[in-house]
């Protein structure tokens, strides 16, 4: 769905799936509002939307916004919509509204540490603490299941870390809870959100069911 708006004498287009016809809208709202504070949108021009950063590029008489390139170098190269970058933001609003949280956005360019290993397991957890470094998003992803000595036990020789925007070719559902804020944990089954818990250690995920100790074995690690 192609979305236009004139903006001081340029027009603006954003190309996006139907369904997130009233994300593209806000986009465009703005780029309005930053277009007046100054300087003038122009080709080149980026802005931070949700976790992501968007572009401006020149298409004959018209500025397109543009995604990062998350199936390559998201840091350096860009792709002609922004339909992955509106996905993933719905997607986290979604699970935040539903537990009752503020939205946290974690950029898309910050690194998550992870157990090695952890993202080729069935079940998993994400937990926010807050960042150690400039580019630290605070995301750990652990096992969720297995012997518990085994999932609380973690050396230094056991992490690894990759930038956010690289779990979007890996297991993109992960960043489906990557807005929750500092304090929050997600454990995932497959591609879904089983449990969500509270800095209160309070299970706030409706509905969910029991899988086992897993939405507590990372507190205190």
């Amino acid at each position: 769905m192609r979305l236009t708006r004139t903006i001081r004498g340029n027009q603006i287009v954003v190309n996006v799936p139907p369904s997130l016809a009233p994300l593209g809208d806000d986009l465009l709202t703005k780029l309005a509002e930053l277009d007046a504070k100054g300087p003038g949108l122009r080709e080149g021009s980026t802005i931070a939307f949700g976790w992501a950063k968007l572009t401006l590029k020149d298409d004959v008489d018209e500025l397109v916004v543009v995604e990062p390139d998350y199936s390559g170098d998201a840091l350096h190269d860009t792709f002609g919509d922004v339909g992955d970058t509106l996905r993933v933001i719905a997607n986290q609003l979604r699970v935040c509204k539903r537990v009752g949280a503020t939205p946290q956005d974690t950029w898309y360019a910050s690194r998550v540490l992870f157990k090695r290993g952890a993202l080729d397991e069935r079940c998993v957890y994400l937990e926010r603490r807050s960042p150690r470094h400039e580019d630290d998003s605070g995301w750990y992803i652990g096992p969720a299941e297995g012997p518990a000595e085994q999932r609380r036990v973690v050396t230094a020789d056991d992490l690894d870390s990759m930038y956010v925007y690289e779990l979007h070719k890996r297991r993109r559902e992960l960043l489906d809870a990557m807005a929750l804020p500092v304090g929050y944990l997600a454990v995932f089954s497959d591609s879904a959100i089983v449990h969500v818990l509270d800095p209160q250690n309070e299970d706030v995920w409706p509905g969910y069911e029991d899988v086992g100790d897993a939405p507590n074995q990372s507190r205190g690690e």
